[in-house]
């Protein structure tokens, strides 16, 4: 008899002709339903990674095969600060500016956020014009004048004095500057596109 450690609380020794060197899961819908996200994802991963075809994981968590891979090409990111939060009176709060950049960072998508990292911590960074900005930042043609207009109405970028044959260049202000540093650390931000 071998168990293969997946997730202990579902696994039980095998003892069928030819499955020798995998274990049979204790699962059911309900369960896997009533676990969190990740631990879906880390589940499929690991028995998939264990011998388990898609199909049959499908099977045993009840979803259709389409669904399992979308289950295991998830990718779960994790906030650590919300983890980081204080316990007693002790403790010092938040700092104000912390709470502005969690407020400027609210509805910022992730195109928004590609421009705000393209731009340099210190400086300018100056363009022709605005189809020069979107092939730069990878953005879809036509949402450039949006996505900075949006950043600029927030606070998170200004706008400098273009050099001689640029028409305009744009800079990080200090609330950009924490949100690009804050983005970084978390892995992004949440919100829409924009």
């Amino acid at each position: 008899m071998t168990e293969i450690a997946v997730f202990k609380t579902f696994m039980v020794p095998s003892n069928l002709p030819g499955k020798s060197a995998r274990a049979e899961f204790a699962l059911t819908p309900q369960s896997f339903a009533a676990m969190m996200p990740h631990q879906q994802t880390e589940l499929c991963l690991l028995a998939h990674e264990a011998g388990y075809s898609v199909r049959k994981l499908a099977r045993l968590c009840g979803l259709l095969e389409t669904t399992v891979r979308d289950v295991m090409a998830k990718r779960h990111a994790f906030d650590m600060q919300s983890l980081l939060t204080p316990v007693s009176d002790a403790m010092l709060p938040a700092s104000p500016e912390d709470a502005k950049v969690k407020e400027a960072s609210e509805g910022i998508g992730a195109n928004a956020l590609r421009f705000l990292r393209m731009l340099p911590r210190e400086g300018t960074l100056h363009f022709y014009d605005m189809g020069e900005l979107e092939s730069r930042a990878d953005l879809v043609k036509g949402t450039g004048g949006r996505i900075v207009g949006n950043l600029y109405g927030r606070g998170l970028i200004a706008r400098a004095k273009a050099k001689r044959g640029y028409t305009f260049a744009w800079g990080l202000t200090e609330l950009g500057r924490a949100l690009v540093v804050r983005a970084s650390i978390n892995g992004a931000c949440d919100g829409e596109d924009g």
